[in-house]
């Protein structure tokens, strides 16, 4: 952690901001796969990885547009 933290000093970007902002984006991520997953009547206890795979790819195509 404390390499990731120095290496953003070196280019010029704030730590916790880009680590909030990461945190952010994959709460927003997480919380779109279970709505679709609840729209779908899936079972998020029972999902095979490659199901949630698609899922999570899924969301991420939403939120990029």
């Amino acid at each position: 952690m404390f390499s990731v933290v120095n290496i953003s000093r070196f280019v010029d970007c704030d730590a916790e901001e880009a680590l909030t902002a990461s945190t952010n984006k994959f709460i927003d991520r997480y919380k779109l796969v279970e709505k679709i997953a609840k729209e779908r009547a899936i079972d998020m206890k029972q999902v095979q990885v490659a199901e949630l795979d698609m899922l999570w790819n899924e969301a991420k195509d939403l939120l990029k547009r």
